[in-house]
């Protein structure tokens, strides 16, 4: 009974985001400028990395302890986050704070769905679509190229870890973009994570140990990409392995204390605390 009941609610969670990518592809092919400039600016953005890996590596023969394919390794990483948040939750996220300014907040609470999960997928960007293909290229360019062979105990490992910080960056973002509930005006907000998230684009080795530490409680950058390579191609500890799965059980408690505290103080249109 109760296990019937839970596939039907993941199933109304899967419709609702059936149906978001559906509004989100008729509102694409109305804004088809808005797309092809988004998957320049992604292009662009993936010229930068190719280009600052292979300038480094015209000088040295590692960076911060990594080889060339440990750095595809890690750029592999890198597009993957990047390619699983653009394409189902940056749009929404976005968003957030213009929801609670304009009072559009209140459509998504009176819904009997989540509301954290209705704003977060409300908008699919069709745009991930090319970072995702694009990833998977390059996956199996690394994967071939360098012949990559590892232990399946650490593909385990680094795809647990993978997900983990998909989550933990989904979780951390929400956290910032409920400060709006205090600031009404928080339109830095997105700035703000974005500046935060990328400390998280280069390898965990180049920072020092209290650096490190910060980088993956207080600011959890590197749980989502650097740690689940870190874990692939190294022998971490347990503790390596174990704290990213607590960070993220703090950061969903926090999350939502703060938005059980900033709803209370939330002005909108229908919606009383």
């Amino acid at each position: 009974m109760r296990d019937g009941r839970r596939g039907r609610t993941l199933l109304r969670y899967l419709d609702y985001l059936r149906i978001c990518f559906r509004m989100s592809v008729f509102r694409a092919l109305e804004y088809r400028s808005g797309v092809f400039f988004q998957y320049v600016v992604d292009i662009v953005w993936y010229v930068v990395q190719f280009a600052l890996l292979r300038t480094a590596f015209s000088y040295v023969a590692e960076v911060a302890g990594y080889n060339l394919a440990e750095c595809y390794l890690f750029l592999a990483f890198l597009f993957s986050t990047d390619a699983v948040s653009m394409l189902f939750f940056n749009g929404g996220l976005e968003h957030f704070t213009r929801s609670v300014r304009t009072g559009g907040l209140d459509f998504y609470i009176l819904k009997p769905m989540p509301t954290l999960y209705q704003m977060t997928v409300a908008r699919v960007s069709l745009a991930g679509l090319l970072n995702l293909g694009f990833t998977v290229f390059f996956w199996g360019y690394v994967l071939r190229r360098f012949q990559v062979h590892y232990s399946f105990a650490h593909w385990l490992w680094a795809i647990l870890l993978f997900t983990n910080g998909i989550f933990v960056n989904i979780t951390f973002r929400l956290t910032i973009s409920c400060l709006s509930l205090w600031t009404i005006e928080g339109g830095s907000l997105n700035w703000l994570f974005h500046e935060l998230m990328r400390f998280g684009s280069k390898p965990e080795a180049i920072y020092g140990k209290w650096a490190r530490r910060i980088l993956i409680s207080v600011v959890p950058a590197l749980l989502l990409s650097a740690w689940p390579c870190m874990a692939l191609i190294r022998k971490p500890s347990y503790w390596a392995l174990g704290v990213p799965f607590l960070v993220s059980a703090v950061a969903g408690l926090a999350l939502a204390g703060i938005w059980r505290l900033g709803l209370r103080r939330y002005e909108g249109l229908s919606f009383q605390a």
